[in-house]
């Protein structure tokens, strides 16, 4: 009896061992799961605070070059505006003809090693003409200044340390765009792709591009605009086309101006219908 009891002792003993490895082992899985939830709630959490800082960052190098870039002759004035992104920045103010800017651009924004942000800044700026043209008095001519804008950050907010610096226009690549197809459209086809355009471009709601579109495209007209004309029409099939290649003109209000869409299409038992609408060769 002894000895038996012995023996049970042992195994009651050796089982709680390995129930308390076994948990320990579990605890620690589940620790692990645990950790790496926060893990990458944080690093989500960053990243998302990372992109809302880059577009802070990005208009805030946007706005301090269009103040920057406008001057109505008053020092004064133009020293208020400036001082605006940081109350110590130091500059002198243009002098000569005023100048203002109508817009400007992002072009670019890097985040540098220093965590400050560097951005490029592209401006549609005026100028009076008569200033180097006396004959051209009160007329105003475009120009363009593409300037490096740094900007740094600071107990929540932004500030930048020195005014803009004028850089190079960068280029711009000449690259036309080419569709692998071009075949005239049946009549048909014409006539179902007119169709959609004026209800596309007039219409008020998604029943009027009912039967003119594949119930899942989810396309809405656009409303407000009047259809003139269809200029141009190319697809990959004469009659059962799976793309369209259209430019048109719309009006509005007496402005007139041409589009040129690019159209997926599902044809079937002799019906076109419309599946996507996009600025993209397809």
């Amino acid at each position: 009896m002894l000895r038996g009891s012995h023996d049970l002792y042992r195994y009651f003993l050796a089982a709680a061992i390995w129930f308390v490895i076994a948990a320990l082992v579990i605890s620690a899985a589940r620790a692990g799961k645990a950790a790496s939830a926060l893990y990458e709630k944080a690093r989500n959490s960053a990243t998302q605070s990372d992109v809302l800082s880059s577009q802070r960052a990005g208009e805030f190098a946007k706005a301090f070059a269009f103040e920057w870039a406008t001057f109505n002759g008053d020092p004064d004035d133009y020293a208020r505006r400036l001082r605006a992104f940081n109350p110590a920045l130091r500059f002198h103010p243009p002098s000569g003809c005023p100048q203002k800017a109508v817009a400007a651009y992002l072009r670019s924004l890097e985040r540098r090693a220093d965590g400050a942000y560097e951005a490029e800044v592209s401006l549609d700026v005026q100028r009076p003409a008569g200033a180097a043209d006396k004959d051209k008095t009160g007329v105003w001519a475009d120009g363009r200044l593409d300037v490096r804008v740094c900007v740094r950050e600071k107990d929540g907010g932004f500030y930048v340390p020195n005014t803009p610096v004028l850089v190079p226009r960068p280029g711009v690549p000449e690259i036309e765009t080419r569709v692998d197809y071009g075949v005239n459209p049946s009549q048909t086809v014409t006539v179902a792709l007119t169709n959609f355009l004026r209800a596309y471009y007039s219409g008020k709601s998604a029943a009027d591009l009912t039967n003119l579109v594949v119930p899942e495209s989810k396309i809405l007209p656009v409303g407000g605009w009047e259809l003139k004309s269809v200029d141009s029409v190319v697809v990959d099939t004469a009659d059962a086309p799976a793309r369209a290649s259209v430019w048109a003109t719309v009006t509005q209000e007496g402005f007139a101006v041409q589009q040129h869409l690019y159209l997926d299409l599902k044809s079937e038992r002799g019906q076109v219908l419309v599946v996507r609408v996009s600025p993209t060769p397809n």
